[in-house]
């Protein structure tokens, strides 16, 4: 388990640390991230350019602490050719 910077104890708090987590994790790989957290269940928002990256948000949430379960709605934004 990963633990969160100080004692995150409300939903807000939790949802915060999980986005400077992913900010510090992912750079500018997925754009428009937002996150919000409530009993246990971290959500996911946002445009990766990949699906790796897509899938790499979840997994670098997926053990902090208070989350028992990632819902993953970020998008994949394929760019024209």
């Amino acid at each position: 388990m990963v633990p969160l910077t100080g004692f995150a104890t409300d939903d807000f708090a939790i949802a915060r640390s999980a986005l400077k987590h992913l900010h510090r994790r992912l750079d500018d790989s997925v754009r428009d991230l937002e996150c919000e957290f409530a009993q246990g269940v971290l959500v996911l928002r946002g445009r990766a350019r990949t699906f790796y990256h897509k899938q790499l948000a979840q997994e670098s949430v997926r053990g902090l602490e208070g989350v028992t379960h990632v819902d993953n709605r970020i998008e994949v934004a394929v760019r024209p050719r």
